[in-house]
């Protein structure tokens, strides 16, 4: 789903639906009733809650809004780097590797790398990125 927002903006693409809120093995994002084929638990009855795939829509809103998007592109290794730049004017990244797990050189003036779950951590001289984007930070 992350994937999906940021390239459909990076392509021009102005509103993307989500079509599924709850009820469907795929795309779920909210459990707020028992349902063994989306993977909600009993406790949803009780307390409902999001799945994955809903806080990785609210980490990608984070991401994006007040952002603005120059655009992505992508190597030949299958590395996507799509350019952000905040409301402050703080530049970031968003990468990920569409084909294998690769090591990546940080550039000197990112300082954190946060998943799509909004777990940061400092940023190494060798960063590996996967299949799932991560967002490198200046700030």
């Amino acid at each position: 789903m992350v994937k999906l927002y940021i390239l459909s903006l990076s392509s021009g693409v102005s509103r993307v639906f989500w079509y599924w809120w709850e009820g469907q093995p795929w795309g779920t994002l909210f459990c707020k009733s028992p349902n063994p084929a989306t993977g909600c638990s009993e406790s949803a009855r009780s307390h409902p809650y999001l799945l994955n795939a809903g806080l990785a829509y609210g980490e990608v809103e984070r991401w994006l809004e007040y952002s603005v998007l120059k655009g992505c592109s992508q190597s030949a290794e299958g590395t996507f780097l799509c350019e952000l730049t905040d409301e402050s004017g703080h530049r970031a990244e968003v990468v990920w590797n569409s084909i294998n797990p690769r090591p990546i050189s940080a550039r000197g003036q990112f300082v954190t790398a946060t998943d799509i779950y909004g777990g940061s951590q400092p940023l190494t001289p060798s960063f590996t990125i996967g299949y799932s984007p991560v967002l490198l930070r200046s700030k």
